[in-house]
């Protein structure tokens, strides 16, 4: 089969290689199209290091998620099902991912859409339901509401139910796609505006870290709490211990680096009833074929990157 391969370069290419065999409790998955991730830059950039987590990750391998068929039938998936999930190396023909880690496609989905959705929408569900503790009619701030990540943190907000949902962006010009992804308004800077501080809110989805973090921490309510998903604006950040003890606000961070097997089905069983009710597809940045990879990474890695990236594969 076809996969990509980062060689020495470093250079994502395609290489023939033999076709996975699933062990016992896999499923083999002809792969339609495969999502790329800022983990994948990483990995390729040298400075990602995976933990031994639920699914196997290999620092040659590129893709995290991926949409498909089931090519044979394995547990309760029957060959021809349209699925998608997480695995190691999604760029590429085929792909064996353990048969509890699958999602089926939502109906009126393209290939393209579904491999977009996995990471994000497991990633925003966990920090906001199992990590975040969000209850319907609390309120929710969504920093980086504009990456692709946080534009699904946005619409999972709203569609579970929250009171009011509130997002934020450094680009004017994109602020209208946070509303349209579900929030009410749309905080533009830095710096952040001032008028929330005093009402607050309950649940803070930070992708952002750094200064950012540091200026949410007074918008948060007492008793309320920030999880800190993503560091795209710093790996640390200048806290307040003050207000942090005088509002009683937790702080915790999250990644799927480390997590069980175990642990990522009883997730997936939990978002798996809300996927066909989903309402937001996911946003599509541009589409590269398997053989474009290069040009797949150049925009992966641009500036002006709004959406995901997607791979698809032809057979």
């Amino acid at each position: 089969m076809r996969a990509v391969r980062t060689v020495t370069g470093p250079r994502w290419t395609v290489v023939r290689m033999p076709r996975p065999v699933p062990a016992p409790e896999e499923v083999l998955v002809r792969v339609r199209a495969a999502g790329l991730n800022r983990a994948d830059v990483l990995m390729r950039d040298d400075t990602y290091v995976p933990d031994d987590a639920g699914w196997s990750v290999a620092t040659d391998r590129v893709g995290f998620e991926f949409s498909g068929e089931v090519v044979e039938s394995t547990g309760e998936w029957s060959a021809g099902d349209a699925v998608l999930g997480q695995a190691g190396g999604t760029c590429a023909e085929f792909v064996t991912v353990d048969h509890r880690l699958l999602l089926r496609r939502p109906a009126g989905w393209s290939w393209t859409e579904a491999a977009a959705a996995p990471s994000a929408l497991l990633t925003e569900y966990d920090a906001l339901m199992h990590v975040g503790g969000f209850r319907p009619g609390e309120t929710v701030l969504v920093t980086g509401a504009t990456s692709a990540v946080g534009l699904v943190a946005v619409g999972l907000a709203s569609y579970l139910g929250a009171g009011r949902v509130v997002g934020t962006t450094r680009r004017r010009e994109r602020a209208a796609s946070v509303l349209a992804a579900g929030a009410d308004d749309v905080l533009v800077g830095p710096p952040l505006r001032a008028e929330y501080t005093g009402t607050g809110f309950d649940v803070v989805l930070d992708h952002v870290g750094g200064a950012t973090l540091t200026a949410v921490i007074p918008l948060v309510r007492p008793g309320g709490g920030v999880v800190q998903i993503g560091r795209l604006g710093g790996g640390t950040a200048l806290l307040d211990l003050e207000i942090l003890a005088r509002h009683r606000l937790s702080l915790i961070g999250t990644t799927f680096r480390g997590r069980r097997l175990p642990e990522l089905a009883n997730l997936i069983d939990a978002l798996r009833p809300h996927l066909s009710e989903f309402p937001r597809r996911p946003l599509i940045d541009s589409v590269f074929s398997l053989e474009e990879i290069e040009d797949a990474y150049e925009r992966l890695a641009s500036p002006e990157l709004f959406g995901k990236v997607v791979i698809t594969v032809d057979h």
